[in-house]
């Protein structure tokens, strides 16, 4: 299990193996599938599952195997209006079209309105791209055969107020693109900003590695332990 999060700003978020990722705090949770050619690979179930440190020395990245290819999501986190948001984002390495879910829980009323999921009339994730699919369930079981039938939805339907506490939004993503998402579980803030207006993954890492400069520097001739203590100081 890999940790996430912002100096000087709570919370910290942690990221399992399989990339699932909920606050240290408490038990709520995010955690993503795809649907390939064959079937929804849902991440956490599946073993063709790795995760270690990107390119970039900070963000935790997993990558899950499905037919083509990999889907790749990485994590990290920046600071926004004294909270800290976890910043995803998950590219399409195949060379075919995929369709992404994010799964969420928590009792109350949910919608979908364009690029985001509302909690109570709150936005929970907001997304690079609009939702294709809203889906609500009263449980984990309900939430997977209405994923596994996702029948077209209008836009009207997306944005119908639905109570319940299993959520799967749906992005599709063709390949070799990426879906640049934010969100948090804790509902510190009004609302949540567009990806657009936060960092990327590359200006996170940045900053940290900005940071970490003020400090005290080993260089390693072996890249990866160089790579793997880097992310250790973060």
């Amino acid at each position: 299990m890999a940790e996430i999060g912002s100096i000087g700003v709570e919370p910290v978020h942690s990221v399992a193996s399989n990339g699932e990722i909920e606050p240290l705090s408490s038990g709520g949770l995010v955690h993503w599938g795809v649907r390939a050619d064959d079937r929804w690979h849902i991440a956490r179930d599946e073993q063709a599952v790795r995760q270690t440190i990107a390119e970039d020395g900070v963000s935790i990245e997993t990558r899950l195997r499905v037919p083509g290819g990999d889907i790749v999501h990485r994590a990290s986190s920046t600071p926004y209006r004294n909270t800290s948001l976890v910043i995803v984002e998950i590219e399409n390495e195949t060379p075919l079209p995929v369709a992404i879910a994010l799964f969420t829980v928590g009792a109350g009323i949910w919608r979908c309105e364009g690029n985001a999921l509302y909690r109570n009339n709150v936005s929970v994730i907001s997304a690079s791209k609009p939702v294709s699919h809203c889906l609500v369930a009263a449980s984990e079981d309900g939430i997977m055969n209405a994923l596994r039938l996702e029948e077209n939805q209008t836009d009207e339907e997306r944005a119908q107020s639905i109570e319940g506490s299993h959520v799967a939004i749906v992005f599709p993503l063709p390949h070799t693109s990426s879906l640049r998402l934010v969100f948090w579980v804790e509902n510190k803030l009004d609302s949540l900003p567009p990806p657009d207006d936060l960092p990327n993954l590359e200006g996170i890492a940045s900053g940290w590695n900005a940071h970490l400069d003020f400090g005290s520097t080993v260089v390693l001739d072996d890249e990866r332990v160089q790579k793997v203590l880097v992310s250790a100081r973060r």
